[in-house]
């Protein structure tokens, strides 16, 4: 797994231009060289000073002892203090002492080591951190012997040294920044200028279409011939873009033949199932003329209750009185009765002109999708129905519309149970005839209950990204072995039946991409029938004969 910091990285870095980068990795790899040189000129520089330091200070003090050893044969201690003061021309010298066996501190300089940092007689030489400590031993032919100890502070070469190389550091970083910032733009002429090159080509051609531009050859290497082979490739793609604006100039009457010839295979392919297709829409429409006759009746029954004929009366009564009209809408008492009759009559006019309208808009409505139903199986001459997005909602609603005037009339309770479902890309009419079938059939299951005991129900729901349609009655119910059977054509379970709608509704089921279902807990318990659409489909031509083998 890659540490967090190296995604960061990738987040900033990765939308940089490439210029950028190049510039960015020169001077990444000018600061870690110059890093790298100046710390192991710095170990190279530590190391020799202490060697060196180490080196001189037992020099000096095997020389020091020797200078010592007459002034101590003499226990001349005067004469031993200026031996040590000899030690003044090194800076770095702390201090030093000569012991003798009895005699401690018998001649010191500068600052001597206390006696708990005066080495051991086996030890002759020890640093602490860059504090060197050395020893030697002074005796003369009669025994005598002293210890000799000088203490140096190297700490002060140890800085100026660190100074040296900090500036030789610093020297050299910015060489190298000024090295790699040369040497980057000098690469970025030579690499990048034709990478920058093509890229700009590239995004002519991307935003103007215009395979014309050529990218421009400004070396010689492995970019050139880059360069060459995608300037190759743009004469093939424009070459191709002119072949495919002719050829496309010429297939424009070559399309329209071959679509009016796939119309008139698929008009020859449902031609032997017309017979069927005539059954269906018989039944279809007869669903829905069921709806308008009920509507013309409700229009017959309002004209023979229409107040047109006392409108009537009321206008034979002005115009019998001529010029004493005036008189007598002052001083007859029926006169007197005449306006706010007149008005009564037009208010109850307005209604029944409401009412009127209601019934022609559905009579509208209903003879549209009896012209839909028609011109979609139309003898010979069209195909299926047209996708387009429709509302479920709507389309339940508007075949309860459809069925209303029957349910009303029989006494029939319709509920609903809806949930958001999404909107579909499908055929409407064919959706509405499937639905008008359901209703129509659970009508019929729900009429032999008693009054007060007829309900329907419709659901809708979503499914995926498609949508379920129920409609679930509390009817006559089917029986178990009638379940399978019920979408066959033919077949029905109403003595004058005849099996055509809810097979027709399979195919058009089918032909949507969906599918019909029917689920019933027996006689007398009710049923449900199930249409299941996807989100989107666009209807495809198949033939009708081919269809119900399918169905059957």
């Amino acid at each position: 797994m890659k540490p967090p910091f190296y995604s960061y990285l990738r987040r900033r870095l990765g939308p940089m231009p490439l210029r950028r980068k190049l510039q960015l990795k020169a001077y990444l790899i000018a600061v870690v060289a110059a890093l790298v040189v100046s710390a192991v000129f710095a170990v190279y520089r530590l190391i020799a000073l202490r060697e060196n330091d180490f080196a001189d200070a037992v020099a000096i003090t095997r020389m020091l002892s020797e200078n010592a050893t007459g002034p101590i044969a003499f226990q001349d201690a005067t004469a031993t203090t200026a031996v040590l003061a000899s030690l003044r021309a090194k800076p770095a010298v702390r201090g030093a002492v000569v012991d003798l066996p009895d005699h401690p501190n018998f001649a010191t300089f500068g600052v001597p080591p206390p006696l708990a940092d005066r080495l051991p007689a086996s030890v002759s030489t020890r640093f602490h951190g860059w504090v060197l400590s050395t020893t030697a031993e002074i005796g003369d032919e009669e025994g005598r012997r002293a210890r000799l100890q000088i203490v140096f502070d190297l700490g002060p070469e140890l800085w100026a040294t660190l100074r040296a190389v900090g500036i030789a550091f610093a020297t050299a970083l910015t060489l190298a920044l000024l090295i790699s910032h040369a040497a980057s733009e000098r690469l970025r002429r030579f690499i990048l200028g034709p990478i920058e090159s093509l890229h700009a080509t590239t995004q002519k051609i991307g935003v103007q279409f215009d395979y014309s531009h050529r990218a421009p050859i400004v070396s010689s290497d492995e970019l050139a011939e880059l360069t060459i082979a995608f300037n190759r490739m743009l004469d093939r793609l424009q070459a191709a873009d002119q072949a495919l604006r002719t050829t496309n100039d010429s297939l424009t009457s070559e399309i329209a033949e071959r679509k009016r010839l796939e119309r008139a295979l698929v008009d020859a392919s449902r031609q032997a199932g017309m017979a069927e297709v005539a059954t269906g829409i018989l039944h279809n429409v007869g669903n829905v003329l069921n709806s308008v006759n009920i509507s013309l009746q409700v229009m017959r029954e309002n004209l023979e209750r229409s107040q047109l004929g006392n409108l009537q009366r009321g206008t034979d009564m002005i115009t019998a009185q001529g010029a004493e009209f005036a008189r007598f809408v002052a001083d007859d008492p029926k006169g007197r009765l005449l306006p706010s009759f007149i008005v009564k009559v037009a208010a109850v006019l307005r209604d029944e002109h409401a009412a009127a309208a209601e019934e022609l808009a559905r009579l509208a409505k209903n003879i549209e999708h009896i012209k839909e139903i028609v011109a979609a199986q139309q003898s010979f001459a069209k195909t299926v129905g047209v996708a387009e997005q429709v509302n479920p909602r709507e389309m339940v609603d508007e075949a309860e519309h459809i069925a209303q005037a029957s349910a009303q009339r029989h006494g029939i309770e319709i509920a609903h149970d809806f949930s958001d479902a999404p909107s579909v890309l499908t055929d409407r009419h064919k959706v509405l005839q499937i639905l008008v079938n359901f209703i129509t059939n659970a009508i019929h299951a729900v009429k032999p209950n008693a009054p007060g005991n007829r309900r329907i129900t419709l659901r809708l729901a979503s499914q995926g990204e498609g949508v379920v349609f129920t409609i679930a009655d509390n009817g006559v119910g089917i029986a178990a072995e009638n379940l399978n059977r019920i979408f066959t054509h033919g077949f029905t379970t109403r003595s004058n039946g005849h099996g055509f709608g809810l097979h027709s509704g399979a195919l058009a089921a089918r032909q949507l991409g969906g599918r019909v279902a029917v689920t019933s807990d027996g006689p007398g318990r009710g049923a449900a029938f199930v249409l299941e659409l996807p989100a989107q489909h666009t209807p495809a031509a198949s033939s009708p004969a081919l269809e119900t083998a399918a169905a059957s």
